[in-house]
């Protein structure tokens, strides 16, 4: 603003000096030169301060809008920080959330394409601690200007989510709670299978934790872990519970609780990375498992995850087709199927995770 101001004011003063300039040539070239002054003079006068009446209405205007602007912004939990050539030059509104948050290392020219393609760029929910040490969210927005003034401007802004992702997160353990409590009625009809979600959920997100996955991941594949039996719901008591020997079609009946399971999940928006690693935590890691026959990386690590720890516990609980077998003895048929069954990486960060008697309880 105060930079538009000096430019009306040189404007003025080079209006005037141009007056002056004229009315001097003009009283030195023409008879009686002094009366054209002073009637020159009284014609510009009044128009030069009508129109500087004018600028200056013109400018309380703009000066009423912008605080207008400001002040709806200082009551939205929302930061804007104003870069020109990568150089910050103001930050304005809730300049708080930049300490907490930071200001973006991103520049112009690092998504050309992006860029062209819209006029600004969303990074979603990034988290932070606030000066209390409470959890903070907000979405930064990366806005590029090129084209303003001649400048290669960036402007940035962070908008408080922090209400938003606690309703959101909130609504999700209510799903995830009320979910937990239909898996937990259907496992309480089966001896061999109560509490099996809850466990395999608990050691999937320590396993996922120690192989440096993020605490987002470990949250969703510890979702997936106890939601990953919720497909048996269709498959009647007396074949999951049955002894011997199951037919061919009772055998691709239970095969198909990973797909129909991935069904009922994908059904709901907030379950849909969830639903992807349900439906493959069956899959083999040489290709050989179902229901896609997926091999090796092309197999979601959620579910390369899953497969270990349902498989330790299914053994080390009397749950697999050849009984209850030792931890020590469970460990050495994971390490045996290495590469076949299982990921081999994620074999070695269970036995790690065994090694430091994280889950020799179980």
């Amino acid at each position: 603003m105060n930079w538009h101001l000096g430019r009306i004011w040189i404007g003025l003063c080079g209006i005037l000096a141009v007056i002056m300039g004229v009315n001097g040539v003009w009283a030195m070239l023409a008879p009686g030169g002094k009366e054209v002054i002073y009637i020159l003079h009284l014609i510009l006068l009044p128009l030069i301060i009508f129109y500087v009446i004018y600028i200056q209405n013109k400018l309380g205007a703009v000066r009423h809008k912008l605080e207008l602007h400001f002040r709806a912004l200082r009551q939205i939990p929302c930061g804007i920080a104003v870069f020109r050539n990568d150089t910050l030059l103001e930050v304005c509104a809730a300049a708080e959330l930049f300490r907490i948050f930071g200001l973006s290392k991103k520049e112009i020219g690092d998504d050309e394409a992006a860029v062209e393609a819209k006029d600004y760029q969303l990074i979603q929910a990034e988290e932070g601690l606030d000066s209390e040490g409470c959890g903070r969210y907000a979405d930064r927005f990366i806005i590029p200007v090129s084209d303003y003034n001649s400048g290669n401007y960036r402007v940035e802004v962070l908008l408080d989510a922090t209400e938003r992702m606690i309703d959101s997160q909130q609504r999700e353990h209510d799903w995830v709670n009320m979910i937990r409590i239909l898996v937990n009625m259907f496992e309480i009809k089966d001896p061999y299978s109560h509490g099996h979600s809850e466990i395999v959920s608990n050691l999937t997100q320590e396993l996922a934790s120690a192989l440096n996955m993020s605490k987002k991941e470990c949250w969703t594949i510890g979702k997936a872990a106890l939601l990953h039996d919720i497909g048996k719901i269709i498959i009647p008591p007396e074949i999951l519970g049955k002894v011997g020997d199951l037919s061919t079609a009772e055998r691709e009946l239970i095969k198909s609780h990973a797909a129909v399971g991935a069904d009922i999940l994908a059904g709901m928006n907030l379950f849909a990375e969830e639903a992807a690693i349900v439906r493959h935590h069956h899959e083999r890691f040489d290709g050989t498992g179902y229901p896609r026959g997926l091999a090796s990386e092309d197999i979601p690590l959620g579910s390369r995850i899953i497969a270990v720890v349902d498989a330790f516990d299914a053994m080390t609980a009397g749950r697999s087709a050849r009984g209850k077998y030792a931890v020590e003895t469970t460990l050495a048929e994971l390490v045996r199927e290495k590469g076949r069954h299982f990921d081999p990486g994620v074999v070695e960060a269970f036995m790690d995770m065994v090694q430091v008697e994280r889950v020799t309880k179980q």
